[in-house]
């Protein structure tokens, strides 16, 4: 069964140490541990993981600055991010950094790998998509080339459309 290459960016030794443990209890071998935002994200360069996990405090920079510099950058395929956080006020900040999902320390191995498994589902439904793409359009670039950061698209809305709905 595939199982997806993972970053970890965590700062406190004994808490990376607990999250390596059970992602490796759960078989999840191709693993790679950073402490520091600007050496994960060197690595991710060279080698592009599926999933990141991350805490949001990490010293210098935050894990906000590893998901916006993630999503910034053209890549080949989708990182499914997760964060681990204590600071469960500062989850819709998160998701608007471009956050996947999200766990709360201290976390639940059951919990985390549920929410591994999702983000698998997601990472096999892009690829599938990126396959069709290729096979319909095989001279195009990805779309991840092609809109890197590309805004989300706004549909203006009718004023008739909006009675339409009360009535």
């Amino acid at each position: 069964m595939w199982k997806p290459r993972i970053v970890v960016v965590e700062d406190v030794a004994l808490e990376a140490k607990l999250l390596l443990r059970t992602l490796f209890n759960f078989g999840y071998t191709s693993v790679v541990h950073f402490s520091d935002v600007s050496s994960a994200l060197g690595h991710m360069a060279v080698e592009e993981p599926e999933i990141v996990i991350t805490d949001l405090s990490l010293g210098a920079q935050s894990g906000f600055d590893l998901t916006r510099a993630i999503r910034a950058r053209a890549s080949k395929s989708y990182a499914y991010v997760i964060v681990l956080t204590g600071m469960d006020s500062r989850i819709h900040e998160a998701f608007g950094a471009g956050v996947d999902d999200f766990v709360l320390k201290p976390f639940r191995p059951e919990e985390l790998l549920a929410r591994l498994r999702a983000g698998e589902r997601v990472l096999a439904r892009e690829s599938r998509l990126r396959g069709r793409e290729r096979r319909l359009l095989p001279d195009a670039p990805p779309a991840t080339a092609r809109f890197p950061s590309r805004p989300p698209l706004l549909l203006p809305v009718r004023p008739e459309d909006d009675d339409a709905e009360c009535a």
